[in-house]
Order: structure tokens, then C-alpha cells, then sequence
């Protein structure tokens, strides 16, 4: 465990230390974000980076100004916390019928409060600590999808020429497995027409969604869509090949 004297930072020996801190959740925090990121989910590897490295520098400026200065020495890291509750707050959108960046807003938090933890000089509990986040990540969203006790909202995009028929057949397929239709609209594409549509299913049902729309002769291709900070993107390896 690091201990810095802060009486004030007068030499080497605490500068060392600080910039250690600084740099350890930094990486604990860009860890956490690439995990993120491998998901293409928000608050990736230079959000949760810097929202990590953030935390923990108030930390240690607080610490500091208050020995220096007299105070509180928990008064600014206090303010931590409501201040990440804000970035919280804008990574929760409500789609189309589901409620998404909930996990990514846990993370936020969780990643802010390692950060506090690291800039505390806990360097064990910090690293511990991000492990244990990583390891419930990666292993209950495996878990959630063997079990398929999660409902998730699954965009779709669909390319035909009937496009009536394209949503009597979606809404068809939906009512059959048991799925909840959130929407469905067409928009003419050249000479045909592009359908999307958006359905709540179980973790990992969205492969079976796909096959048996490309099984069917009326979709000339499906694809599913991703999402980013611009707006929904094709997922280009998931299309079907065009009949």
C-alpha cells in the first residue's frame, strides 16, 4: 500500500508514489473499458480510463489540499459522486421499447469508485477489486446467455420487395417464439424497400430470429444493427447473401 505524506508533496518519494497511483487506475480503469468496448458497448477504453484516473487524482488533490490547507480532507472526493452520477445518467437510454446502458452505467460507477480506492493508496483493493468486475462481466453475461434469462430489444434490418408482407411474416415469426414486436416500419430503397424492426428476446435468440428470415423467399436479406455514439450501424458480416 502506498502512503504519501502530503505535508506537501516535497520530494521524489511522493511524486513517485502519486504518479503510480495516478498511473495504475488509468490502466485498471482502460482494463475495464476494453471489456466494454469488446462488447460495443458505451463508456469504452479512454472513457472508463479517464473517469478512473479523474477519481482518483480528486482523491489525492483532496487529501493533499486539506492537509496543506486545513479542511475536510474528504469534502472534494465526497463531490465524486454525484458527479459521476451525471455521466451515469446520459449513458441510460430508453430504445424503442427497451431501457439500454444500464450495465454501462454500473460500470461508470463501479469505475469511479477504484479509482477513489487507488487514489486512497489501497493499491491491493484496487486491483482485487477490478478483477472481481471483469471476472462478473465477463462470466454473468455467459452465464445470462446459457440461461437465456435475459430480454434483450434486437434491431433488425430486413431488404425485400414486398414490404407488407415482409411485416405480416416478422409479426408472424414474433407471435411464434414468443416474442414481444416492438416496432416495424419500411422506407423505399431504390426498387425495393428496407424494413426494420426491433424485437424482445432472450440473450443469444437473435441468430435463430435471422435464419429463418433468410429462409423465407420474401427477404432478399436481414442483417442486424448495431449501435454507436452516431446512430444505428449495419453490421456488415451478418447479411445474408443476397438471392
Amino acid at each position: 500500500m502506498f502512503r504519501l505524506n502530503f505535508l506537501p508533496m516535497s520530494g521524489p518519494a511522493d511524486l513517485g508514489a502519486a504518479v503510480g497511483l495516478l498511473v495504475l487506475a488509468l490502466i485498471l480503469g482502460g482494463a475495464i473499458g476494453l471489456e466494454r468496448e469488446a462488447r460495443q458497448r458505451p463508456a469504452g477504453v479512454r472513457t472508463s480510463a479517464l473517469i478512473c484516473f479523474g477519481s482518483a487524482l480528486f482523491t489525492i488533490a483532496s487529501e493533499f489540499l486539506a492537509r496543506a490547507h486545513g479542511g475536510d480532507p474528504q469534502r472534494i472526493a465526497a463531490q465524486i459522486i454525484p458527479g459521476i452520477g451525471f455521466l451515469g445518467a446520459g449513458a441510460i437510454l430508453r430504445d424503442r421499447g427497451g431501457v439500454v446502458g444500464l450495465t454501462s452505467a454500473a460500470t461508470i460507477f463501479v469505475v469511479a469508485s477504484l479509482g477513489m480506492v487507488v487514489g486512497g493508496g489501497m493499491v491491493w483493493y484496487g486491483i482485487i477489486g477490478a478483477g472481481i468486475v471483469l471476472l462478473g462481466l465477463r462470466g454473468l453475461a455467459w452465464v445470462e446467455r446459457r440461461l437465456r434469462i435475459k430480454s434483450v430489444a434486437a434491431n433488425f434490418l430486413a431488404f425485400g420487395s414486398d414490404p407488407a408482407g415482409m411485416v405480416d411474416e416478422i409479426a408472424a415469426l414474433a407471435e411464434q417464439g414468443r416474442h414481444t414486436l416492438n416496432y416495424a416500419r419500411a422506407a423505399p430503397a431504390g426498387d425495393q424497400f428496407l424494413v426494420e424492426f426491433g424485437v424482445q428476446v432472450g440473450m443469444g435468440e437473435e441468430a435463430a430470429i435471422l435464419r429463418a428470415l433468410r429462409a423465407r423467399p420474401l427477404f432478399r436479406s436481414v442483417c442486424t444493427t448495431g449501435w454507436a455514439s452516431g446512430g444505428p450501424q449495419i453490421s456488415s458480416k451478418d447479411w445474408g447473401p443476397p438471392r
